[in-house]
Order: C-alpha cells, then structure tokens, then sequence
C-alpha cells in the first residue's frame, strides 16, 4: 500500500532488493530505475536486500526524479570501499546535486557549491542524508549534527537521477547500497534521527506488548 505508508513529500523509494531486473520505485510515482553493467543484487544490506557496485561499470539510473523542486532530501545507507565515488546524482555541469565520496570524506554539492566534507570509515555502514531548504544544505551522517552552507537553489539537469555513479558515466561508486529515498522538502533533523533509530537497530527503537 504505497499511499498508506509512504507520505505525499516522498518522490522516489528504492528498497534495492530485488532479486534481477527492474529497480522499483516504492511510492506511487513510478521512478523506478535500471541496472547497468552487472551490479550484484540482494546482497546483505542494513535493512534487507541491497546492491553491491563494483566500481567499473554497475550503476542504476532512474527516472528523472527532481525537476522543479527548490527543496529535497536524499538519503542512503552505504558501504564504502577503497576508491568509492558518487552513489546519488542528478547532476550534470554544475547542475543539480549530487552526494559522493572521496578517499574517506563524504561530499555533498549543489549547483558547485560544496558542504562540508565529514569523515567516514571504509567497510562500515553509515546512513548519509542530504537535505536543502531553499537556503541551507545539511549533510548529516548517522543522524548526528550536521554540516551545512548556504547555496542558491538547484537547477536541475534534464537527464535521470543515478544510484552509484553521475551521468557522465566515470564516477563510480564501489561498495554496497541500500534503502535509497528522495523527497520534496528538507526533512527535519527529528525526522532524520527517528529514521536512523528505527533501520539501524529497530529491536531497541520500540517494543510490542
């Protein structure tokens, strides 16, 4: 029941944990995406099934999931490894935006303009989120505090949106991918807490009975 349990400001959900084929969009609007390349499907994620992208020629492109939206939210869990680039995009000459990393800092660019680069460990899952206000991007890691700047709001390029690369087909993400999300509006820090309690460790977020 998408409508029942995705809210409206949702625009794309990628759970990644299809077995082969096409990558379905969870929300009713049908941004649903294809694998290039030969990215291995349903590996162990941290939520369920996942993709793992080797690096040379795996990618998912979507269809174009922002067009004309002054605010937006991406976020995925990722596993890093050595030589990791972009794993959200929709980006292209300094269009739009995109979330990478490089070497062990994660990066998040709007329109050129960089935020802050938080540091990570490879070989670890981290939930990477995103956000844009209008006015202020937030690149949060594990739902800690995040860093931000200020920056004009997007244009965004005509082309799709891409799950572990860029358009321009040489920024590849090695590693693992997982619970994929895009939204109409910055989502609060509240929010992004309670989601990042709630996938990493759900035994503990709440009880039953």
């Amino acid at each position: 029941d998408p409508t029942g349990v995705w809210d409206s400001n949702f625009l794309a959900v990628h759970h990644l944990s299809e077995t082969s084929g096409t990558c379905y969009d969870s929300t009713i609007n049908h941004k649903d995406g294809t694998p290039y390349g030969n990215p291995t499907r349903d590996v162990a994620g941290q939520i369920d099934g996942a993709d793992h992208f080797d690096g040379v020629d795996d990618q998912i492109r979507l269809v174009k999931v922002f067009s004309t939206e002054t605010q937006f939210t991406m976020e995925a869990w990722i596993y890093a490894q050595t030589g990791a680039r972009y794993f959200l995009s929709q980006w292209n000459s300094n269009l739009g935006a995109f979330i990478q990393v490089t070497g062990t800092n994660l990066q998040f660019y709007i329109q050129g303009v960089g935020s802050g680069f938080p540091s990570i460990s490879l070989n670890t899952w981290y939930y990477v989120v995103g956000t844009f206000d209008g006015s202020t991007a937030k690149l949060y890691t594990n739902a800690g505090t995040p860093l931000s700047m200020s920056c004009a709001s997007p244009s965004w390029p005509s082309e799709g949106t891409y799950i572990g690369d860029r358009s321009a087909n040489d920024r590849k993400f090695i590693g693992t991918i997982d619970e994929v999300r895009f939204s109409n509006m910055a989502r609060s820090g509240d929010w992004i807490t309670t989601c990042f309690n709630n996938q990493h460790d759900p035994s503990s977020f709440y009880t039953v009975g």
